[in-house]
């Protein structure tokens, strides 16, 4: 089972900054290939996995995206 995250309350390494820049990338290339208004692209959405990965997902009209951040590449902020 997985738990919604707020994106304040964690912070990301700055490979998987680099890694979710990457994506956001993709989806923008995909958004303007398709046409699509940017209505059709949701707000980011974190997710803790029982594995301990934060999971970040984006909805792009009737698909969702998804990249998953290991342990290791992201933590708590100190004042959550």
């Amino acid at each position: 089972m997985s738990e919604k995250v707020a994106a304040e309350r964690v912070m990301l390494s700055p490979y998987a900054v680099a890694a979710w820049q990457s994506m956001c990338e993709r989806i923008s290339s995909f958004v303007k290939e398709r046409n699509l208004p940017l209505e059709q692209v949701g707000q980011e959405e974190l997710w803790l996995q029982n594995s301990g990965s934060l999971e970040l997902r984006v909805r792009v009209g009737p698909l969702s995206m998804k990249m998953d951040v290991p342990p290791e590449h992201w933590h708590w902020r100190k004042n959550n």
